[in-house]
């Protein structure tokens, strides 16, 4: 099920990269899909690393990890950033914006999941 989600929301993301490159309101949508595409992928390998390590949800680590959970880039961010950027106007930003969204969320999750890692491989070991 959730492997068929996230392909259905790729999906989604991927279309509007069509979209927009096929009317030339971004030139490298398809680019800017697949930097997108690429650190989510890498974002959901670093959250199952901690997973593995730790036993739980990068999201249950720390307080600035639950913090982080409020603000990070998930489907609901994605489509209601990508929704106000439609209604006022200016779609194709709205898709930029969500990909970078994303791509910011992905580094920062990264970079915890190489700290979470190293903290715990101490204490561990």
């Amino acid at each position: 099920e959730h492997l068929l989600d996230y392909f259905v929301e790729m999906s989604w993301w991927a279309a509007l990269a069509y979209h927009f490159h096929a009317t030339g309101q971004v030139r490298y949508a398809y680019v800017i899909w697949l930097i997108f595409f690429a650190c989510d992928s890498l974002e959901r390998l670093a959250k199952w690393s901690v997973k593995l390590r730790v036993g739980r949800s990068i999201d249950d680590v720390s307080r600035f990890d639950r913090f982080v959970r409020y603000v990070a880039g998930r489907r609901n961010i994605y489509t209601w950033l990508f929704t106000f950027c439609l209604l006022t106007g200016t779609p194709a930003t709205g898709f930029i914006l969500l990909c970078l969204w994303g791509m910011a969320t992905a580094a920062i999750h990264i970079f915890r999941a190489f700290q979470i890692r190293y903290t715990f491989q101490n204490k561990i070991g």
